[in-house]
């Protein structure tokens, strides 16, 4: 068979421009007589292929998605970065008006792209599929902006003290140790109110923030460090913690520590007292009365001692030791749990108690609900007013957005995300949504997750779909619920922290000053991440009860 090419500058070379042309001589002929080709089958074949061009993009961009629309920056490289660090609320409302149609959205966190959520369907599959979204490397970067080295993180990870460390924490915080946990919590809140309000004196004026700042704060710290680690550090741990609180977001920047001096002296300081007080529990000379744990009257171990207050943090200390892990590693571990817990719990609880003196006959009703406490167990902190009350102090007062980051190329509905970034939920949305929540969205109703309330604005949905709707766009544990281990302790210290607070003291507003001042809103301005302070003074007179 002889094969011939198509002469340079012959007139069937300089006429392959046409489908007829280019389909009768592709640069071969077979002898003498070209390939013969029928009209119809050019047709057909050009269709064809149109047709399948067409079906396997639009086939290939509905498996891909789209990318989620761009927030516009002007900093190259650095883009919005040093916005979102330091004046999140206001640059993420801001970022947030951009795009009002797509509830994903993205903006640049030097170089590396960060995408916004605001649906609650894709906030759910987000913590639902860890492997595509995991939380670890998120995880390390806190425990690096609490002071562990490179080399401590490497220990973290290859040991397996992730996992390790959440089994110790559902032994230690939940089940049976959660009621030792609470009467411990309980007896340091009161022992620490008698001692400042004396039996027969006057009223005092005071703000409910110092008020329930410096006593929960240091009933928590007691509760789950020991009462040594108290006494040995005194009434500094308040000033020191919320200092600390209020410079968190700048420790997260990332800076050197000679630019971000403030943030890094109060990151040390407080793990030269955590190292202080891991050398004192650890010791071998410590009283050996403790040294197997306190015990029951029937001899069973409660897990806890005066040292290192829950075996929660012993477990925790053994776990950085068999790692590798430096002294420092190990404080920058305890370091992040008590600012963790202590930044959501005391102010949520500042806003519980709060909210029962505005609201008429709610302090009473809420009394009575709780009675003797026993009405308070796991199951019951979503039930009732007093549950009602909790779960909208969870709503309307934290803001906890929930960072992953992402491993595998995946999608969002329609969205297409790229692996190698970050999806942060934002929780403040969700927890403010109007179609969810209804028109008073804004306001603190205490009654708003009672079973049928506002029956009219449902929307026609059922109860268990509206019920369901609302447990989906509450997101007040940032981590996800199921790696906040400490949640149903920190539900337990609001509520039997309010009992004792209100069982000792008795306590009413300074409704002059409310009038003057105005009533407090929770405070986005500060930057502040978990729960949110009120964004002002808000003046009580407190007694003793039974003057």
């Amino acid at each position: 068979m002889a094969y011939t090419t198509v002469p340079p500058g012959s007139p069937e070379r300089l006429n392959l421009t046409s489908s007829h042309s280019l389909l009768r001589h592709v640069s071969l002929r077979y002898g003498t007589s070209p390939l013969p080709i029928s009209p119809w089958i050019q047709a057909v074949f050009i269709c064809v292929a149109t047709w399948a061009i067409w079906f396997i993009f639009t086939r290939g961009q509905k498996r891909l998605g789209t990318k989620p629309p761009r927030v516009p920056s002007r900093l190259p490289i650095i883009g919005h970065a040093i916005s979102f660090l330091l004046d999140n609320s206001d640059f993420l409302s801001w970022a947030l008006s951009h795009f009002p149609n797509d509830t994903v959205k993205t903006i640049n966190m030097a170089s590396t792209p960060l995408h916004i959520v605001t649906s609650s369907a894709y906030a759910s599959q987000i913590f639902k599929h860890e492997k595509t979204f995991p939380f670890e490397p998120l995880e390390n970067l806190l425990f690096k902006t609490f002071g562990c080295s490179k080399r401590d993180l490497r220990a973290i990870e290859e040991s397996g003290f992730g996992h390790k460390h959440r089994n110790y924490a559902r032994l230690y915080l939940q089940g049976k140790h959660l009621d030792v946990i609470m009467d411990v919590f309980v007896s340091s809140l009161r022992a620490s109110l008698l001692a400042e309000f004396k039996e027969g004196e006057d009223w005092k004026e005071l703000d409910l923030r110092e008020l329930t700042k410096k006593h929960f704060t240091l009933a928590g710290l007691e509760t789950q460090f020991g009462s040594r680690f108290v006494e040995r550090n005194g009434e500094r741990l308040v000033d020191w913690l919320w200092e600390f609180d209020s410079q968190f977001t700048f420790l997260m920047a990332g800076l050197p520590d000679f630019i971000n001096r403030k943030a890094a002296r109060g990151r040390d300081e407080g793990l030269r007292m955590l190292v202080d007080w891991e050398r004192i529990a650890s010791s071998p000379e410590r009283d050996e009365k403790n040294d197997m744990g306190e015990t029951k009257a029937d001899g069973e171990e409660i897990g806890r001692d005066e040292y290192w207050g829950s075996y929660f943090h012993k477990e925790r200390h053994r776990l950085g030791v068999e790692a590798g892990m430096s002294e420092r590693g190990r404080a920058a571990l305890q370091l992040a749990f008590l600012w963790g817990a202590s930044a959501n719990v005391v102010p949520v609880a500042t806003w519980f108690v709060l909210q029962s003196l505005i609201h008429p006959g709610l302090l009473s009703t809420l009394r009575s609900e709780i009675g003797d406490g026993q009405r308070v167990d796991g199951k019951g902190l979503e039930a009732g007013v007093m549950g009602s009350v909790l779960m909208e102090c969870y709503r309307w007062s934290v803001y906890s957005p929930g960072v992953r980051s992402i491993a595998h190329d995946t999608n969002l509905g329609s969205y297409h995300i790229a692996k190698g970034g970050m999806a942060m939920v934002h929780s403040r949305t969700l927890q403010l949504n109007p179609q969810v929540w209804g028109d008073d969205y804004l306001e603190f109703n205490p009654y708003r997750f009672l079973e049928n309330e506002h029956p009219s604005s449902s929307g026609g949905k059922s109860e268990s779909q509206r019920k369901k709707e609302k447990a989906q766009n509450m997101r007040h544990f940032g981590g996800g619920a199921h790696l906040c281990p400490g949640r149903y302790a920190a539900g337990r210290e609001i509520l039997f922290g309010f009992k004792t607070l209100t069982d000792i003291l008795e306590i009413e507003v300074e409704k002059e000053k409310l009038e003057q001042i105005g009533m407090p809103e929770a405070d986005m301005k500060s930057g502040k991440q978990g729960g949110l302070w009120p964004d002002r003074e808000f003046w009580v007179k407190v007694r003793r009860r039974g003057q």
